[in-house]
């Protein structure tokens, strides 16, 4: 995030946005691929909806705020968690955890309009800083195998423990982007992606944490 901040502050002094700047708005829809930075797990398709306003001009800043509703689906296969309350007296649970989250974005783009190779034909590299906020999420297990507690086993060991604080949600979190923008006319595509600052905490009332890295594709119409 500080490498972020800083590149943004030397474009603003090396490449001011000129007075003759174009305004435009623009609508986009797409989908997104998450995944948990330390646990991984099977990327599944969100969805992403979102509008926004830009300022550009070929060989100049290009400055952009959007707001965006996004989904992110992940699901964690083959893992193992306490099935009982009693920590050292619970049977263990084997199988796959799904989480699907919703969240409101909104993003600051900062970045360099390439000039021209055609007329018609734009090109747009960008970074900057996106303030996330993950207001519900809808989570589920899916138990393949169950093994009781055995006394002269032991305690098992387990992917997951339980734990009570379900995710605090809603919780925020400013994450940091980088991108590109190809468009032709008023069509364009735009990839890029989000790096998380906070640890998402206690999913499915599981110690699940890890920071939910995004990478998006979009179509964008501009008007």
């Amino acid at each position: 995030m500080k490498k972020i901040c800083l590149f943004i502050l030397v474009i603003y002094i090396f490449f001011p946005i000129s007075t003759s700047a174009k305004s435009t708005k623009y609508i986009g829809i797409g989908v997104t691929r998450a995944t948990l930075r330390s646990e991984g797990g099977k990327s599944e398709w969100g969805k992403f909806i979102g509008f926004g306003l830009e300022y550009s001009r070929p060989s100049s800043l290009l400055f952009a705020i959007e707001a965006a509703y996004t989904t992110k689906k992940i699901t964690l296969e083959n893992k193992s968690w306490q099935s009982d309350s009693e920590l050292h007296h619970s049977g263990k649970s084997i199988g796959d955890i799904t989480y699907d989250g919703s969240f409101l974005e909104l993003a600051t783009k900062i970045g360099y309009h390439i000039p021209r190779l055609h007329s018609h034909i734009n090109i747009k590299l960008f970074v900057g800083p996106t303030l996330s906020l993950h207001y519900r999420y809808v989570s589920h297990v899916k138990e393949r195998k169950h093994l009781w507690y055995d006394e002269e086993e032991g305690p098992y060991e387990f992917d997951y423990i339980r734990c009570e604080d379900e995710g605090l949600i809603p919780n925020i979190s400013i994450d940091g982007i980088i991108g590109a923008i190809i468009s032709y006319k008023t069509i364009g595509v735009e990839v890029h992606y989000a790096r998380s600052s906070k640890e998402r905490t206690c999913i499915s009332g599981l110690t699940i944490n890890g920071k939910l890295d995004s990478f998006y594709i979009l179509l964008r119409y501009s008007f």
